[in-house]
């Protein structure tokens, strides 16, 4: 399965009303068979609404069959890592291999959102042990690290997930200030995720050479 073009379902708190309830989750389902149909690659749950993001994407992944479905943006800030990476194995097992995960680095102080609100010196060092976790996880030895989100000790993940090395593992950000930490994880030497292109490619570029990656490296993974 590949990332390609998707679209990112609205869900009850997040593109619909808080209180938009069971008629609201079921819009969303249709929703994704509906971008299914047309063609499109993955239909993303935002992580951000009034429903539990993962136990839709288990819904939707029953509902359908080739479309991938992913879990936009993850953020760092307030999930356990080892058991991010287990609910969306889960997903994987439903969906056949067809998961995906994006983990958010969270807000600068101040800010609002999936991160809640913590000091962007800090986001680097978080989103790099949730990755580090979460790929590790996905792996299926069993996880011993620890960082600053918490310690993880002896962390199984069984069953694993469907495809070799798991689900697809993307990184997003919410303030341009946070560029160096995305462009350095996203050249990281060892399992390197996949970088999901939003600002300008100048932009990202010039933050990526000192980060001692190549540009069309970094570029061919994001397609």
């Amino acid at each position: 399965m590949l990332l390609g073009v998707g679209v990112c379902l609205p869900v009850p708190g997040a593109g619909m009303a808080h209180d938009a309830g069971a008629a609201g989750v079921r819009l969303t389902i249709e929703l994704a068979r509906a971008a299914e149909a047309a063609g499109l690659a993955t239909a993303w749950v935002p992580d951000g609404g009034s429903v539990d993001p993962v136990v839709l994407m288990g819904a939707i992944a029953r509902r359908t069959s080739t479309a991938g479905v992913g879990l936009l943006v993850a953020g760092t800030g307030r999930r356990q890592p080892a058991v991010l990476a287990k609910e969306v194995t889960t997903v994987d097992v439903l969906a056949g291999g067809r998961a995906a995960l994006a983990l958010g680095l969270p807000r600068p102080q101040g800010g609002s959102g999936a991160g809640g609100g913590v000091d962007p010196e800090d986001t680097g060092a978080r989103l790099r042990h949730a990755a580090a976790v979460c790929r590790s996880m996905f792996r299926a030895a069993p996880v011993t690290m620890t960082g600053p989100l918490g310690p993880v000790a002896g962390a199984a993940n069984v069953p694993p997930p469907v495809r070799p090395g798991g689900p697809p593992l993307l990184a997003g950000l919410q303030d341009p200030r946070q560029l160096p930490d995305l462009a350095a994880w996203a050249v990281a030497p060892e399992g390197a995720p996949s970088l999901h292109r939003g600002p300008p490619a100048p932009a990202v570029d010039g933050l990526i050479v000192p980060a001692g990656g190549v540009p069309a490296v970094v570029r061919a993974r994001a397609a």
